[in-house]
């Protein structure tokens, strides 16, 4: 198979899984007329293709191993996400808080000061820093995942879509650094009265 060939299966691959992500966004949010099932075989139906090609180029294998990587996270965030959805609510909470060893020694947010804020650090799952949302495509869809997640669970629907939600945190990102006024956007998730919302600030580093 022609090279010129390889990439186009690697376009039509990376649009499919876009296209797959509108879908599991949709039905997240109780959208009419979703298909899912479609939208699955056509990424699955080009993957096993792209599994017998010897890819002669290595940025090719690269483009299409991070491909993958981000297929199987988008898909086991969204099966996680639709079975949290069915579930009882105040089960979830319980079953979560106990779920991750990291977790068990995290203190309860009752014992932290009101005003008290963490660092963002590499483990924590409710944070994000963003300083180059093109490299970081990857990091802001497990993020966006765990919104929808923690969503999901608090209030039972999501209105904000992935799109919307780069957007927004791209265009701060972007206006903090032609103000000179930082580098980089910390994001959080916090709860509040029994919402979810994100909240970012400017970081100077």
């Amino acid at each position: 198979m022609q090279q010129d060939e390889v990439r186009v299966l690697l376009d039509n691959l990376e649009r499919d899984i876009k296209r797959l992500r509108i879908e599991y966004n949709r039905f997240i949010s109780n959208a009419p007329d979703v298909n899912i099932e479609f939208s699955e075989r056509r990424v699955v139906d080009l993957i096993k293709l792209l599994h017998k090609i010897h890819f002669k180029k290595y940025v090719f294998k690269f483009r299409f191993e991070n491909l993958m990587a981000r297929y199987n996270v988008l898909r086991i965030n969204f099966y996680r996400m639709a079975g949290i959805r069915e579930k009882n609510k105040e089960k979830v909470r319980e079953l979560m808080a106990g779920s991750t060893p990291d977790r068990l020694n995290e203190k309860p947010a009752d014992s932290l000061p009101k005003h008290a804020s963490k660092p963002v650090s590499p483990e924590d799952k409710n944070a994000l820093r963003l300083t180059s949302p093109n490299n970081q495509e990857g990091e802001l869809e497990e993020f966006y995942g765990r919104y929808v997640e923690m969503k999901t669970i608090y209030e039972g629907m999501v209105s904000l879509s992935y799109e919307d939600f780069v957007q927004r945190v791209s265009t701060r990102l972007e206006k903090a650094k032609n103000s000179g006024k930082g580098k980089g956007l910390e994001c959080k998730l916090v709860e509040e009265d029994g919402r979810v919302k994100i909240k970012s600030k400017v970081v100077k580093k």
